[in-house]
């Protein structure tokens, strides 16, 4: 009898030793989780939404599966608003989100921030670059420099898609490091990328700033040659891999459009711990690593702490440089 009741105690004990063990991750979903896309179709924010998602789908990093909803609209505004009310969900959505949303807060175009809501991974940052006709006088961009030191109106730039974006922030530091006056530059801003290239192409400006993926095919054609990267360093591989950054060039420039993932704000501690185990997984992964590399961008991989100091990093020269320009609001 004696030997019976500690063998059932030894089971017993088995039993809850597993039980811990497998409760030890802490919170998994229950039920199918809902991945928002804070824009629409065929957009970066898409693209990176689609990428993780299945990732995620074929490495089986999720319980139970996951849907990709697009709710674009009002700047990622229409997204945000959503994820706002799912505060408390017991299985909260997630959704993608940019530097956007740091601008248009210190612009006043959106009352969020990204402390409204839970950072889960600042995953990659993408950095703009600086081109120009391949037949253009602006050889470099010291020439650029050099042309808005001595006339900041005799250069004209087009970027998409708002006033006091990424590239719009960029144009002006650049100006800056030339000693000019960021109010008096010509920046148009176009709806679209392809139609601030089509600007350019067709001569009626004469630099084009904006992401890699809006200038790699005009530089392969032949018909635009970049001039300035805003990057800390140069990309390894690529039809842009020659193509110097700003500090080579002798201008201490760095300017980049971060993508990550946010939560509803107050998740719990499980839910957090999570999704910061998910996203370190799937940058490692080897479609991720070609994914990033094909569409020039700069894996970051922050999780939440990293990736909350990270933005308020960037909030806080974003509010610098646009107070500057006189397109920041009253705090």
């Amino acid at each position: 009898m004696k030997t019976l009741c500690q063998n059932l105690l030894l089971i017993a004990t088995a039993v809850f030793s597993f039980e811990v063990s497998a409760a030890a991750p802490g919170w998994r979903p229950s039920e199918p989780v809902e991945l928002i896309v804070a824009a629409g179709p065929g957009s970066v924010h898409d693209r990176l939404a689609r990428m993780t998602a299945r990732i995620m789908e074929e490495g089986k990093f999720l319980p139970t599966p996951l849907s990709v909803v697009n709710r674009a609209g009002g700047g990622g505004t229409v997204a945000l608003a959503y994820l706002s009310k799912n505060s408390g969900n017991r299985n909260p959505p997630i959704s993608t989100a940019s530097g956007s949303l740091l601008t248009g807060h210190i612009t006043g175009g959106t009352k969020y921030n990204y402390t409204d809501f839970t950072v889960l991974s600042v995953l990659f940052a993408d950095y703009n670059v600086f081109s120009v006709r391949a037949d253009s006088p602006i050889k470099s961009g010291t020439d650029l420099v050099a042309r808005l030191k001595s006339d900041p109106k005799s250069v004209s730039f087009a970027f998409a898609v708002a006033a006091g974006n990424y590239n719009h922030i960029a144009i002006a530091r650049v100006a800056k490091a030339a000693q000019a006056d960021v109010k008096q530059i010509r920046a148009v801003v176009h709806d679209g990328g392809g139609k601030a290239a089509v600007a350019v192409l067709g001569g009626h400006i004469d630099v084009l700033v904006g992401g890699p993926g809006n200038i790699i095919g005009h530089v392969e054609a032949g018909k635009m040659r970049a001039i300035a990267l805003s990057a800390p360093q140069r990309y390894e591989a690529g039809p842009l891999a020659n193509t110097p950054t700003w500090r080579e060039q002798g201008v201490d420039v760095v300017t980049d459009l971060q993508y990550y993932f946010l939560g509803p704000k107050g998740m719990q501690q499980g839910q957090i711990e999570f999704w910061e185990q998910v996203f370190p997984r799937i940058v490692k992964m080897s479609e991720w690593k070609e994914f990033a590399q094909k569409n020039h961008w700069v894996t970051l991989g922050l999780n939440r702490t990293k990736g909350a100091e990270y933005l308020k990093a960037q909030y806080d020269a974003y509010r610098e440089s646009l107070e500057e320009m006189g397109l920041a609001s009253k705090e």
